[in-house]
């Protein structure tokens, strides 16, 4: 951990009475401090600069841009440019390491993993998501990794240095970065795709194409329209076999095949869940106390896994709770990055049965 994240490490030892306001009301308590649960402090604080809040983060980090992983593991920043604003965090009670373990909404409480009680007057929930493994014999193996946090891009860090040939499991976004990012020392990168195509849920197949041509060109090997069936090896890895038994020899895999929104804290207090924790446009659970912002909440069927939709939820829950009426309506989603040095630019839904009226300019 670098100096300067650890100077804002702050893990007070007492247990929740003490956390209750000056004038004796709760605080209110966010629950996840990556940049969505950071936005929705630093929100609450702008609307209302007397108001107590606390945020819990379960690891041992000061809030950090989960944004810019990719960048920290291919060696384009520090560590220390992964944090955030660290005069915000001054202004909140930061409390790292703490995980929340349950709710009790009748008390209008909660409990950490330490046993401590911690009173709210509102709570948010911005728990966030973790990598989805799928049900692929061999993922057990050392040298498999998920990059979803500062801990997964420090272990594979250490794996840039000694592997030889990386394969990279989704060429979906998350994928196409870290592929990038493991090229630093020159080591042999491979991304395989279930889709017909890269990115199949932001671009077109045109788009794609010319992708592909410009990561080929950047040394990246792409195989759409296969499946790895195996990873192979005794303890550690040595090979994956794919759709219809070819095998690669390789010796680090790193699965970026989705996410799963963390939505078990919520489920367990009774809160209405599908695949994240169901909210209106007020971003308020079937709990009109509690709130749910990010990639753990579920708006009018949607699910969002990129920053942008997580920031505006949580300008709109921050905004209600301290007596706005913001209401969220959606996030037109738009994607935009470089890979291998290209930039990548999309806005709506490119598979969509929808369109009428279809306009295409293309410069290669």
């Amino acid at each position: 951990m670098s100096a300067v994240l650890k100077a804002y490490e702050n893990r007070p030892e007492f247990p929740g009475k003490h956390s209750l306001a000056g004038d004796g009301s709760a605080p209110v308590i966010v629950v996840g401090a990556g940049p969505v649960g950071f936005r929705v402090c630093h929100d609450i604080l702008r609307f209302n600069s007397n108001q107590s809040v606390v945020l819990f983060g379960d690891e041992p980090y000061a809030p950090y841009d989960r944004v810019k992983l990719s960048s920290y593991l291919a060696g384009d920043i520090d560590q220390v440019w992964l944090q955030d604003k660290p005069g915000s965090i001054e202004q909140f009670k930061l409390m790292l390491g703490y995980r929340i373990v349950s709710i009790d909404r009748k008390a209008h409480c909660v409990y950490d993993n330490q046993g401590n009680q911690w009173p709210y007057s509102r709570l948010v929930m911005a728990t966030g998501s973790r990598a989805y493994i799928p049900p692929i014999h061999g993922v057990e193996l050392a040298n498999v990794h998920s990059f979803r946090s500062l801990i997964d891009a420090e272990q594979l860090k250490a794996r840039t240095i000694t592997s030889r040939h990386t394969v990279v499991i989704g060429g979906g976004l998350l994928g196409l970065e870290a592929a990038r990012a493991m090229q630093r020392f020159n080591t042999q990168v491979t991304v395989v795709e279930q889709s017909a195509w890269l990115m199949f849920n932001q671009l077109d197949e045109e788009a794609s194409r010319l992708l592909q041509k410009q990561m080929k060109v950047g040394g990246v090997n792409v195989l759409t329209n296969m499946r790895v069936q195996s990873i192979g090896g005794d303890d550690r890895v040595e090979s994956i076999t794919l759709t219809g038994g070819q095998e690669l020899e390789c010796d680090t895999v790193i699965i970026a095949t989705g996410i799963k929104s963390n939505i078990e804290l919520a489920k367990e207090a009774g809160l209405y869940t599908r695949r994240g924790v169901l909210v209106n446009d007020a971003m308020q659970t079937n709990d009109p106390l509690i709130s749910a912002v990010g990639e753990c909440a579920e708006h009018r069927g949607m699910v969002y896994g990129l920053i942008q939709p997580g920031l505006e939820q949580a300008a709109v829950a921050a905004s209600v709770i301290t007596g706005g009426k913001a209401q969220y309506k959606g996030t037109q989603l738009v994607t935009q990055l470089k890979v291998v040095d290209s930039p990548v630019y999309s806005i709506g839904e490119p598979s969509a049965e929808w369109h009428r009226r279809e306009i295409s300019y293309q410069d290669s």
